[in-house]
């Protein structure tokens, strides 16, 4: 399945479900209880963007540290990147808005780790914003516009 393909499916079943069941409150849960599922959704990104295991590390170890996480040296990264990242989205939805906003810093500085905006990692990272009903945040200055 395509980036741009999931990401604008995604896109459809948040505005379909937020039209017939508007979210009522914010979350009250923190990033610390649901790591599991953040770093599911970073290596998500993960692989979506880079293409070699180094740059997968270095990126992964960008978004981790942004989240106040040590990197680990794990198990190779995922290839079913949608796997990984569709259960992960729901549980986070819950975050307190800090929480979303410390977890939205750390999926950018996964993605711009490399100075560079992938269209596909452009299109994933503003899927993942929608559902997690934040907003899409801006290039950071040194990264380059998707392409």
């Amino acid at each position: 399945m395509e980036v741009f393909e999931y990401a604008q499916g995604l896109l459809l079943r948040v505005q379909i479900a937020d039209a017939l069941d508007p979210p009522r409150s914010t979350g009250r849960r923190e990033l610390a209880n649901l790591k599991g599922q953040a770093r599911d959704l970073i290596r998500s990104l993960v692989q979506i963007g880079q293409r070699d295991e180094p740059a997968r590390r270095a990126a992964e170890a960008a978004g981790l540290s942004r989240a106040g996480w040590t990197p680990t040296q794990g198990p190779s990264l995922r290839e079913d990147w949608h796997q990984a990242l569709e259960p992960s989205l729901g549980p986070l939805d819950s975050l307190r808005p800090s929480a979303k906003g410390t977890l939205v810093a750390a999926l950018v500085a996964t993605v711009t780790q490399n100075q560079q905006m992938t269209v596909a990692e452009a299109e994933a990272l503003r899927a993942i914003c929608a559902a997690l009903h934040v907003p899409l945040p801006m290039v950071p200055v040194g990264a380059t516009a998707p392409r």
